[in-house]
């Protein structure tokens, strides 16, 4: 299922976030190489890790019209998975936006917060663009993640 809507122009940070430099701390499951990006974070310490920044999280339509780069494939590159692709620059820059972490949105309902682009661990077809998920705000996972926004 597509979605439509108008987005403006945002920026969005090219990499997930690395956390412990702003905050202090490093929640992560997976520890010991420092170009991971921080996981097992709510949407509570993904926002405000963003606002002390001077950012905030994305909405999720933001996040997909970044991921997709102007394209209406089901995957940034193509519509074929292609697992040597997942972790490529997209044509706007942005790094990892597929399989790396599900990454935290402003977006949600019903006191639900959305997720999208897939983890280490996320079966291929739930790694479209187009796919999310959704988790309570306060919960943390070794599969989720973020990256700001503003």
């Amino acid at each position: 299922m597509s979605h439509e809507a108008s987005v403006k122009t945002v920026c969005i940070d090219m990499y997930e976030v690395k956390y412990e430099s702003v905050m202090g701390e490093n929640p992560s499951h997976f520890t010991g190489v420092s170009i991971r990006p921080v996981e097992n974070v709510s949407w509570h310490q993904a926002k405000e890790y963003c606002q002390r920044l001077g950012k905030r999280l994305p909405t999720e339509w933001e996040w997909e019209n970044a991921v997709r780069s102007k394209k209406s494939t089901a995957y940034f590159w193509g519509n074929e998975f292609n697992p040597d692709f997942a972790w490529f620059i997209n044509n706007i820059g942005l790094f990892d936006m597929i399989e790396n972490v599900w990454e935290w949105t402003d977006s949600g309902e019903n006191n639900l917060k959305y997720l999208r682009g897939g983890s280490w661990n996320t079966y291929e077809k739930n790694m479209r663009t187009n796919d999310r998920r959704q988790s309570d705000p306060s919960f943390t996972s070794s599969t989720f993640g973020f990256r700001c926004a503003q």
